[in-house]
């Protein structure tokens, strides 16, 4: 999984400390809100939803997904660094 999917918690709009009850609670509050039969034009929503749930509802995907968005961040943090850096010591 070399890109993350979109952010699944953004998706529920919970933080990344969440645990299992309020994502489950998030989601289906969000499905009845934004169900196709009870909602016309927002299916793409909907769909985003559910593939939120299905990373974050499923306990083994939600740790993998967080430990790939941990590692895009050290990566990226560490690339920063590279590029920050000139070569030069600022040594005497």
């Amino acid at each position: 999984m070399d890109d993350l999917p979109p952010d699944p918690y953004l998706a529920l709009g919970l933080p990344r400390t969440t645990d299992a009850a309020a994502i489950k609670t998030a989601y289906r509050k969000l499905a009845l809100k934004y169900h196709p039969d009870k909602v016309q034009g927002k299916e793409d929503e909907f769909v985003r939803i559910q593939q939120a749930y299905e990373i974050l509802g499923d306990e083994s995907k939600r740790q993998h997904y967080n430990d790939q968005f941990r590692l895009a961040e050290l990566k990226k943090n560490l690339s920063s660094r590279k590029r920050g850096s000139t070569g030069t010591s600022s040594l005497p």
